[in-house]
């Protein structure tokens, strides 16, 4: 993690995905209005979207979309982070704790594959439940450090990685050559659904494809149509 360079109040990070339904955005401004109203000392940021067209309840940096660059340092900045998922996986989580940032989120299978209360705060979904939560963290400094070791440990210390089968490895080496174009094998650092089929005992394979410049994930990510129709 990077070294803090605010000291006064409090600064919650918020995942604003208001165009991405299982992001929960509604939700999760009702849950930050309440933080405010109880803790006026707090400063907010959201960032992943554009919020100036809404009116919110609640002072706030509309940082929208963050260069990849500038993230690791606003994460670091952050006392707490809420991140929404509905629905599928959220790797974001991964990102924020292993920049020493807390990370609360709502409770859900898809959610607690990965967070429980040992390494975040894990709330029931309703503004009354996150909002506490979120309150009873920015007021115990002892818990959020240990939260954040906590993270840290998760994602730097103690990650390991998920193997891939090997025989769905050569079939996918084999058929690259067989179509005349070239491959490496690599490892992946990121969180992909992959990893937990392949816990689950479900033959997985991956296919990276080379996006432009190297960018992924990110407002900037191309890949060449050519290249998306080799790698299917």
């Amino acid at each position: 993690p990077m070294p803090r360079k605010r000291a006064d109040g409090r600064l919650v990070f918020f995942y604003c995905r208001p165009v991405t339904p299982r992001r929960g955005f509604e939700l999760g401004v009702l849950a930050l209005t309440e933080v405010a109203r109880q803790m006026p000392e707090t400063h907010f940021v959201l960032a992943g979207w554009d919020a100036s067209n809404y009116n919110l309840h609640f002072p706030y940096l509309n940082a929208g979309s963050v260069p990849l660059k500038n993230l690791a340092e606003l994460y670091a900045e952050c006392d707490l982070a809420l991140v929404l998922s509905f629905t599928n996986l959220s790797l974001l989580p991964l990102e924020l704790m292993a920049c020493g940032c807390p990370v609360g989120t709502n409770r859900g299978p898809n959610v607690e594959w990965l967070l429980n209360d040992r390494n975040a705060v894990v709330a029931d979904a309703s503004p009354e439940a996150l909002s506490a939560a979120i309150v009873d963290l920015l007021r115990d400094d002892r818990r959020r450090r240990q939260l954040a070791e906590a993270g840290i440990r998760v994602t730097v210390v103690e990650k390991e990685g998920t193997p891939c089968t090997p025989r769905l490895i050569q079939a996918v080496v084999d058929a690259a050559a067989s179509a005349g174009l070239s491959c490496i094998r690599l490892p992946s650092g990121a969180g992909h659904d992959a990893q937990s089929f392949a816990a689950a005992g479900v033959p997985t394979g991956m296919i990276f494809t080379p996006c432009r410049r190297g960018l992924s994930h990110s407002p900037e990510e191309w890949i060449e149509p050519a290249q998306a129709a080799q790698g299917c």
